[in-house]
């Protein structure tokens, strides 16, 4: 499964809501998911370790997802008053085993030419689409059944709304 996503900028607790609800509903997912856009969490060039929003954070916080981090960092975005990653790719467990590698493309004159990139850096992510996904854990198949139980829960409930 493919997603493309575009958190919020100048609110920091809707972008952090946002990346709430993306952990949650990834939880259910039981194909690969991989999640690209324009996230926000301003990931410093130079130390972004120390220095991110806690947005970042946030979304990998439980194992959900991971970010396919490029192997050298730029800016992946055009504001020369930002030394930051603001684009990213995430992958869930599932779709681990298939990311391969990462880049923030960069051509000569990108950011000066406002007509041929106005905002953001293209990334380019490559996955294996051909590997053979790892067996699922106990906890994860357990957490599948969950999910069905739960939806079948609330189709009980809907039919007994019924006349």
């Amino acid at each position: 499964m493919f997603i493309v996503n575009h958190l919020t900028r100048g609110d920091n607790t809707l972008r952090r809501n946002q990346v709430e609800r993306l952990n949650e509903w990834v939880k259910t997912q039981t194909l690969p998911v991989i999640a690209c856009g324009d996230y926000n969490f301003d990931w410093s060039v130079t130390n972004g370790e120390q220095s991110h929003d806690a947005g970042f954070d946030k979304m990998v916080a439980d194992g959900n997802w991971a970010w396919v981090r490029p192997a050298t960092l730029i800016r992946s975005q055009c504001n020369p008053n930002f030394n930051s990653v603001l684009d990213f790719v995430f992958v869930n467990t599932a779709a681990r085993p298939l990311a391969i590698a990462s880049v923030i493309l960069q051509e000569a004159d990108d950011c000066g030419n406002a007509a041929a990139n106005p905002d953001d850096r293209p990334l380019r992510t490559e996955f294996e689409l051909g590997a053979a996904a790892p067996a699922p854990t106990k906890a994860e198949l357990l957490q599948r059944i969950e999910a069905l139980e739960h939806q079948i829960q609330e189709l009980k409930t809907m039919i007994q709304r019924l006349p």
